[in-house]
């Protein structure tokens, strides 16, 4: 009985190590899963102008070499002011196997502001998109 606890135990080790992974890595870096949606489901995570992001994305699996981009649209929340703009485009975008990494944009008025992340993926296979939810610029 003693044996078959430990197994049990140990498989749920097993599982859940992926999820602990996906979270926030060290300061100012942080892994994105691409399971929230635009309505904000799921955790809102905050973060500084200048952070790296890493969000996984299956589309980028069936398209290699494809052309990618980050945009990052201005969610509607109540009690933030207006910014002038509605989307960014974050640069020098890195991909390493399913993932793109980026900088959070450092841009005047971005900062106390809701963005929905959205990665975009244009190639040889048609055009894809992954919805990495929201995050909170601080």
């Amino acid at each position: 009985m003693r044996t078959f606890g430990l197994a049990i135990v140990g498989s749920a080790l097993m599982f859940a190590a992926p999820a602990f992974a996906s979270g926030i890595g060290p300061v100012g870096h942080m892994n994105l899963p691409t399971t929230a949606n635009e309505t904000g489901a799921g955790e809102v995570h905050s973060v500084k102008p200048g952070d790296s992001i890493d969000v996984a994305c299956a589309a980028l699996a069936t398209n290699p070499g494809a052309d990618v981009r980050v945009v990052m649209t201005l969610a509607p929340v109540s009690g933030e002011t207006k910014t002038g703009y509605q989307k960014l485009m974050a640069t020098n975008e890195k991909i390493v196997k399913n993932t793109v990494r980026f900088r959070v944009p450092e841009t005047n008025g971005i900062e106390n502001h809701t963005v929905h992340l959205k990665v975009y993926v244009v190639g040889d296979k048609g055009s894809q998109s992954c919805d990495a939810g929201l995050i909170k610029i601080v």
